[in-house]
């Protein structure tokens, strides 16, 4: 806390402490900045953030939009998927042509320009990944009489909808079976009924494929699956040249990367995982590290290069050898070099469609170009 240092002492001289921490902050600020200034952060998904859904819809019950978004994020980043917060006035076709693939996660309030920027997104060959509430209700918190975006996710709603506010007290837990799943998204989940996490939303498929069939709760005193349901738990659509995925749950609400504690489920970030490559296949880069290394790919167009960020949260346990594959479809140059905290130059090997980089030691950031 340099602060409490900003004192000068009696004889009107500067405190030596103080100069000496600001003088090592700024130099490291002034290193960095050449790679920072002018940077664009590379587009792949996004996650979008509903301001009227905070409003209307609750932000304190287990599913809703509030929960679901900051799930999200936490599980991207620790899943190493680059993503952006997309903020739903941003909701427009030429803003939203950059991105794969925008995720919605419980985002329950849109007006009918938000939708139809939707719709023409996912038409000209976009994918969407929703969750539980998402478009079925207008801006002002009023219910529709089904989802907005019920063409494009292939669903709909087979419950009659109001405007209180999700709780458990008034959902009952639902569940899926991935053994008996053939849908790739489901590939790796435990062989095992599992509780969908966060409140569901009841659907139907209309014109979409439904994935998974909800299994609805047996209302004994300790929570176990009961009978399969004509309800969908997740459905999967073609709609244009792209594609949606649904799933009933607010699925990002209750999992593990919810808090920063140990509460929740770690299963549904391999679904979440499967889900976007499914969606989005051409992955801009994958990562072989822990779940507490964030990374994200940069673009600096005056300079001609790529930027690769890499923070250890763990910061007294340094990450070795973190293994990045940078797809060719990227763009990036072959040529890598670490510039920061200490200059040195990688190889890269090629591997497939693209080409594997090796960063030695990551801990508490680390600064790769690519040219």
């Amino acid at each position: 806390m340099p602060y409490r240092y900003d004192r000068t002492s009696v004889n009107g001289k500067p405190d030596p402490y103080f100069v000496k921490s600001w003088g090592i902050i700024n130099k490291e600020i002034q290193e960095k900045t050449p790679y920072v200034v002018g940077a664009e952060p590379l587009k792949y998904v996004g996650v979008v953030s509903s301001e009227s859904t905070m409003y209307y819809r609750g932000r304190s019950d287990s599913g809703c939009h509030s929960s679901d978004l900051i799930g999200a994020l936490r599980m991207l980043d620790a899943l190493h998927v680059q993503h952006a917060v997309v903020a739903d006035w941003n909701l427009k076709p030429e803003f939203l042509k950059s991105y794969r693939l925008l995720i919605l996660p419980n985002a329950a309030c849109m007006s009918d320009e938000q939708v139809t920027a939707l719709r023409q997104y996912v038409k000209d060959g976009g994918s969407l990944l929703a969750t539980a509430e998402t478009s079925l209700f207008d801006p002002d918190g009023n219910a529709r009489h089904d989802f907005a975006l019920a063409d494009v996710l292939g669903i709909r709603i087979d419950e009659t909808p109001n405007n209180a506010v999700q709780t458990k007290s008034l959902k009952r837990q639902t569940y899926i079976n991935p053994s008996q799943l053939k849908h790739p998204i489901f590939n790796d989940l435990p062989p095992t009924n599992l509780i969908i996490p966060g409140d569901s939303t009841y659907a139907r498929v209309s014109t979409g494929e439904s994935a998974a069939p909800l299994i609805n709760d047996a209302g004994t005193p300790m929570n176990s699956p009961w009978h399969v349901t004509k309800r969908t738990a997740v459905g999967v659509n073609q709609f244009g040249k792209g594609r949606a995925v649904y799933f009933a749950g607010s699925i990002f609400a209750e999992s593990a990367w919810r808090s920063e504690g140990s509460e929740g489920v770690h299963w549904v970030g391999q679904l979440v995982a499967n889900t976007v490559h499914f969606l989005a296949p051409d992955v801009p880069f994958t990562v072989e590290a822990s779940e507490k290394v964030w990374v994200g790919l940069n673009r600096q167009k005056s300079q001609n290069r790529r930027v690769l960020h890499l923070v250890d949260w763990e910061t007294d346990l340094p990450a070795r050898n973190v293994t990045i594959t940078i797809a060719a479809s990227s763009g990036l140059g072959r040529k890598a070099t670490q510039v920061w905290p200490r200059r040195l130059a990688l190889k890269s090997e090629a591997s497939g469609s693209g080409f594997v980089t090796t960063i030695p030691v990551v801990g508490p950031h680390v600064i790769v170009i690519f040219e």
